[in-house]
């Protein structure tokens, strides 16, 4: 993991080895509930991490994106997950009005 800033913005990179995300598929994995295979799924997990870190990340004004990582036979060594969030006030979302 490695962590950065800019002026304006603030990135947290998270690389990890393990089987990558078909890319057709990283739209889909950010719905709640999904599982892309049994295997992943024997985890116990039920599908929502990254569809809760999206939205976190989009309720804060940030981006959230994934990307395969490749070896130099270009095959899948893992994924990377980049978070962008923005450093000032002015950047992210007002906070809604609560009801009293």
């Amino acid at each position: 993991m490695t962590v950065s800033a800019q002026a304006d913005r603030a990135r947290i990179v998270i690389n990890d080895d393990g089987p990558g995300i078909p890319e057709a598929l990283h739209a889909r994995v950010r719905q709640p509930f999904v599982r892309l295979d049994d295997a992943r799924a024997a985890g116990g997990g039920i599908g929502m991490a990254l569809s809760i870190a999206d939205a976190l990340v989009q309720a804060h004004g940030g981006r959230l994106e994934l990307a395969n990582r490749r070896g130099a036979d270009n095959a899948v060594i893992g994924l990377r997950v980049c978070v962008e969030l923005p450093t000032t006030a002015a950047q992210a979302p007002a906070c809604p009005a609560q009801d009293r």
